[in-house]
């Protein structure tokens, strides 16, 4: 699909990552011209916002706030995908939790002094064993929205987590996003604030047994690459079909040994 094609006219905000950064802090529009074609859709749809997520360590340097002041994109707000600060199994340090607090602070602070109408979005977890090292409060001043990633909740990464383990899990499952939203209104969060985000996709493991299917299996390895994606863990073809109703989990099991769970209009 073309940028202008995008059928907008639903939407209240548009997510555009990840962007890239030069030596010189001067934002990459590596796509071609994406994210300019994108931002003019504001034009035939007044009240849509474009945003550009920044993901991992790039927005720790002041200089690139003072880049964003001045880009040319058009663009309303930034999204701040940091996956996941404070987390040792992702290379992660306690003080982190702290450091993006104040990142936030400093951020606000510079877009107040240019453009108070910019935001500031974020990206969470859903998982609680990420985003309990979220200062969830200390944000809420400075967040317009709180982006929750309701999707790769478990993957290939669990094999070696040893309080996780290489389990047969969903990657979407209602009971853990449910337990991580829960953190936000402990929080006292505005729930106005919470977004939760769907996937399109699915994730796939090789069983270690293939006479053993259920959540209480285990895995070997990633699943084999499909035809249509070549991305081993997303695979395509003919498969067998279950419903956990309780975590509302959907799984499919096809070729004798592979599992991939995903969303659809039941779960």
């Amino acid at each position: 699909m073309q940028p202008e094609n995008i059928p907008a006219g639903a939407l209240t905000h548009i997510n555009l990552g990840f962007v890239q950064f030069r030596d010189d802090w001067k934002m990459v529009d590596e796509y071609g011209d994406i994210v300019t074609r994108v931002s003019r859709l504001k034009t035939s749809y007044p009240g849509l916002r474009v945003n550009v997520a920044i993901g991992g360590w790039n927005f720790n340097d002041p200089p690139l706030t003072y880049c964003f002041s001045t880009m040319k994109y058009d663009l309303d707000d930034i999204e701040l995908d940091w996956e996941y600060h404070s987390t040792e199994d992702r290379g992660g340090s306690l003080d982190d939790t702290d450091t993006f607090v104040v990142l936030l602070s400093e951020l606000r602070g510079a877009f107040d002094a240019t453009n108070s109408g910019w935001e500031i979005t974020c990206t969470l977890p859903a998982s609680y064993w990420y985003i309990q090292n979220f200062d969830l409060k200390s944000m809420e001043e400075y967040i317009s929205l709180f982006n929750f990633m309701s999707y790769d909740l478990h993957g290939m990464w669990d094999r070696d987590n040893k309080n996780i383990g290489p389990y047969l899990r969903g990657h979407i499952n209602l009971t853990e996003i449910d337990e991580g939203f829960n953190l936000l209104w402990r929080n006292i969060i505005d729930p106005k604030k919470g977004v939760m985000g769907m996937d399109f996709y699915g994730w796939s493991f090789t069983t270690s047994n293939k006479d053993c299917r259920t959540t209480e299996c285990t895995f070997s390895t990633v699943g084999d690459a499909g035809p249509c994606s070549q991305t081993a863990g997303i695979p395509s073809g003919d498969v067998q079909t279950y419903y956990d109703p309780v975590s509302t989990v959907k799984y499919d099991v096809y070729n004798g040994n592979q599992w991939i769970s995903y969303d659809d209009a039941q779960s």
